[in-house]
């Protein structure tokens, strides 16, 4: 009868195994424990976990999980690998540690997206570049025309603006009438003052007769 420490965990590796976009399957048959903990360091710096399971709780878990396609491939000690980061990023990791450090962790199969896919395309997968590479080089294919389009085309406009600034600046410049100095009206001479009249002599008047 199981446990409940046993029931617990196939709940658990079950909870991972539904959870998880990328599954690794993977014998560490002569691996130590030392290389193991390191092991594991490194996939956390990957965002992927490193479990191990006896494979009688591991292929209840998988059926429990919906995922029994793994089931068949459960075979001798046989170590899983969780994560929902990027194949290409969590394959580097396992494959880069194991080689540098000749640990024998050898991953045989994989789970990606519920496809089943072998050592070989896993290895491949570990050689590409990482997703931000990736999409920044698209990026750079995509723009590298348009950003050329954009420049001949501000080129011309700057071309064509120059020209008809030329133009409209020497149009002006013919049309525009030239003002003749205008030439300075003489002064007005001062008027001769009038001579004062000089007061009339009063006649005398006339003595009465």
């Amino acid at each position: 009868m199981p446990t409940n420490r046993k029931i617990a965990e196939v709940e658990e590796l079950s909870e991972l195994f539904s959870n998880s976009e990328i599954i690794l399957l993977a014998e560490y048959i002569g691996t130590s424990v030392s290389q193991m903990s390191e092991l594991r360091k490194a996939l956390n710096n990957a965002s992927a976990s490193l479990r191990i399971a006896k494979n009688t709780l591991a292929k209840l878990a998988v059926d429990k999980a919906n995922k029994s396609i793994l089931s068949e491939q459960i075979k001798g000690p046989i170590g899983f690998v969780f994560s929902n980061d990027e194949p290409s990023s969590v394959a580097k990791s396992i494959f880069e540690f194991t080689e540098q450090n000749d640990v024998p962790f050898i991953v045989k199969i994989g789970l990606l997206n519920d496809e089943i896919v072998d050592e070989a395309t896993l290895l491949k997968l570990s050689k590409l570049p990482s997703k931000e590479i990736l999409l920044s080089k698209l990026i750079g294919n995509m723009n590298s025309p348009i950003s050329n389009f954009v420049f001949l085309m501000s080129a011309n406009v700057r071309s064509f603006v120059n020209v008809l600034q030329r133009h409209i600046d020497q149009s002006a410049t013919e049309e525009a009438p030239v003002e003749e100095p205008k030439e300075e009206s003489p002064s007005e001479e001062p008027k001769e003052e009038s001579p004062a009249e000089e007061p009339k002599e009063e006649s005398p008047s006339e003595e009465p007769k």
